[in-house]
């Protein structure tokens, strides 16, 4: 267990690359060549000239980070678009580490990429994404990879940072203007003493009230895209316009005279997070907040917002004005472009390791397979009592070279060859069968040919991924594997006698089944999961084929 580590002390060395920058936001015009600072950690030099070969632009001001210290100091002392953690650190790893870095508010919305020279199981990485990653890269790192995502992060926080230059000089603009219009309202005030039409004035301004409140009523009845609304200081709600009820469907007559939290999940009304919300709404004059809320029929979306607090001419509080947008479709396309880049690197790491495995460690066992069988057969001609032992090592390296194939195989367990994917569900089958002793059979009536590799290989990962949730979480004991096709489908089926597909269940809708939808979308195909009349699952994929066009 990593002891805990100290506050970082003044004297910790942070290097870096070229000069620190403070990262202070300030009101001159943001310039977006300015190098943007880069936080590289890792515990071994050799790694970090690595990553600063890799990442070395003019665009970038990389700063280097050997230890938990200089980690914490250098957040300290600069604003970074980007951490590039290593997972693998002596006295506390990447994940502890990035758990205290998030504690502290101005780091909470530093993107941190995880480095590993291990290849992990999905939890492993689900568990990055848990302690505030954006991704998760394997060693060696793929250059191209690495550039491209810093580079993304760079220029969001470019973006961030003109921004909020932006909103901050927008804000000292309003502000001027408001002490003009004070100034200019004390003035009408002083006027209409000395001229004594003080009545008159005060009727004009109730009538500019009037209107101006219509029109701020209209707005808000008119704003279809978003959800806004009133409530008071104790969060019971006032007011309620259209593009709430199109958003969260409650009629006004409904909803009226309700507490705001009627709308939150009952989690979040357990911890009180509407009493939280109002406070820091408060605290700032605005707060923002993201997460899910609830529609009349209690299903969930995912909301982003902005609570704000409402106050009369005299500086008195009346209340809060709620404006919330749907962003549940955004929110999973971000998802699913993680799970992609996720899939997409492990397959091109399994590729990799695969060619290595058979082009380099198999090729050197089999010529040291080649040599062992010389020396047996030299030993047996001369009648060696070390002859034995030779041949043992000589079975024991033919078991080995057998061994990395397999697991060579398995990396990339479909032969580029039209014929590869037949080839591989018929492997698979056999091998389901001998490892857990089941019944696993593929059947193809007629030769299935597929000349994208990549498109068999997805079709491969979803058999296979179905025939380990059948084993795994229906408990079957007979499963089938169909390929067929027409003139227009290629069609995989996987069929079981299990205890049948239980939506919602560990396992069977998790990152398991968002692969498969995953990759059958890549495919441009439909996936359906039901259960079987009499007993057991069936899964089907259907690809159509591509249109060949004749000339």
């Amino acid at each position: 267990m990593s002891s805990p580590v100290p506050a970082p002390q003044v004297e910790t060395e942070v290097k870096t690359t070229s000069a620190s920058s403070s990262g202070n936001v300030s009101n001159e015009a943001p310039n977006l060549n300015t190098p943007v600072n880069i936080l590289l950690v890792d515990d071994e030099p050799r790694n970090l000239d690595v990553l600063e070969n890799i990442l070395a632009s003019p665009n970038y001001q990389l700063v280097r980070a050997q230890t938990a210290d200089e980690t914490l100091l250098a957040l300290i002392q600069n604003d970074f678009a980007a951490i590039v953690l290593d997972i693998q650190m002596p006295v506390m790893t990447g994940f502890e580490l990035a758990k205290l870095i998030k504690q502290r508010k101005r780091n909470q919305l530093i993107p941190i990429i995880f480095l590993t020279a291990y290849f992990h199981e999905d939890r492993d990485v689900l568990s990055a994404y848990d302690v505030g990653a954006v991704d998760y890269l394997t060693k060696p790192v793929n250059p191209q990879i690495l550039r491209s995502k810093i580079n993304v992060f760079a220029e969001l926080f470019r973006t961030a940072r003109a921004l909020a230059i932006s909103n901050s000089n927008l804000e000292q603009q309003v502000l001027r203007r408001q002490e003009a219009e004070e100034a200019l309202r004390r003035a009408n005030a002083d006027l209409e003493i000395r001229v004594g039409e003080r009545t008159a004035s005060l009727t004009q301004a109730n009538r500019d009230l009037r209107a101006s409140e219509e029109r701020y009523r209209l707005i808000l009845e008119n704003a279809l895209e978003y959800a806004i609304f009133t409530i008071d200081r104790e969060g019971w709600i006032t007011s309620w316009n259209a593009g709430a009820r199109r958003v969260l469907e409650f009629e006004e007559k409904d909803i009226l005279g309700k507490r705001l939290d009627v709308i939150f999940t009952a989690e979040d009304r357990a911890r009180g997070l509407l009493g939280l919300e109002m406070g820091r709404a408060l605290m700032n004059g605005k707060t923002q907040h993201e997460h899910w809320h609830l529609r009349k029929d209690g299903s969930r979306f995912w909301g982003s917002g902005m609570l704000m607090t409402l106050k009369d001419e005299n500086g008195q509080h009346l209340g809060f004005l709620k404006i919330l947008g749907d962003r549940t479709a955004h929110m999973r396309a971000e998802q699913q472009l993680r799970e992609a880049e996720i899939l997409r690197a492990s397959e091109r790491e399994q590729i990799r390791i695969s060619q290595d495995l058979h082009d380099g460690l198999g090729q050197q066992l089999a010529g040291i397979s080649c040599l062992s069988d010389t020396l047996k057969n030299d030993l047996s001609k001369k009648a060696s009592p070390q002859a034995a032992q030779a041949s043992r090592i000589s079975e024991l390296l033919n078991v080995a070279v057998a061994q990395i194939r397999i697991l060579a195989r398995g990396l990339q367990p479909v032969i580029p060859e039209p014929n590869g994917l037949m080839s591989a569900l018929e492997d698979l089958a056999a091998h389901v069968t001998d490892l857990f002793k089941v019944s696993c059979r593929f059947e193809c009536s007629r030769p299935v040919l597929i000349e994208d590799n990549a498109a068999a290989t997805h079709f491969y990962r979803i058999a296979q991924e179905a025939v380990t949730n059948a084993i795994k979480h229906g408990r079957a004991r007979n499963i089938k594997i169909e390929l067929s096709s027409t003139s227009k489908q290629i069609i995989l089926t996987i069929s079981d006698d299990g205890a049948g597909f239980k939506p919602g269940a560990k396992g069977e809708s998790g990152l398991g089944l968002r692969i498969m939808n995953h990759r059958a979308g890549i495919l441009g195909a439909t996936l359906t999961i039901k259960n079987k009349h009499d007993v057991g699952t069936e899964l089907v994929c259907t690809m159509e084929k591509a249109v060949k066009h004749h000339h």
